[in-house]
């Protein structure tokens, strides 16, 4: 399963949505989502993309996935609990930890 996760927020803090864009190997769409999260940094969007969408693919039973995202953070959130906002971790941990 491949998630695309992409976010709109301006800067530190402003309106904000995230959301996520699955599909398949052969690039077959699976499903979406978008959520609205209110006023939230560009990081919260994109790092809550990244958990939101993790655990909707352990919930469908998929043991696979490849993140897509133009975020470094994003992809750093998975290894090193350092970078993510406080708030998000104990979010991340359980998401990590299923």
């Amino acid at each position: 399963m491949n998630c695309n996760i992409d976010e709109a927020a301006h800067g530190a803090l402003s309106l904000a949505a995230s959301g996520d864009l699955f599909h398949d190997r052969v690039v077959a769409f699976v499903g979406c989502f978008t959520h609205y999260l209110g006023v939230e940094s560009a990081n919260y969007a994109k790092l809550l993309g990244a958990i939101v969408g993790t655990e909707i693919v352990v919930e469908k039973g998929c043991h696979s996935l490849w993140i897509e995202s133009d975020y470094v953070l994003v992809i750093q959130a998975f290894s090193n609990y350092h970078v993510v906002l406080w708030h998000l971790h104990n979010r991340r941990q359980n998401m990590l930890y299923r």
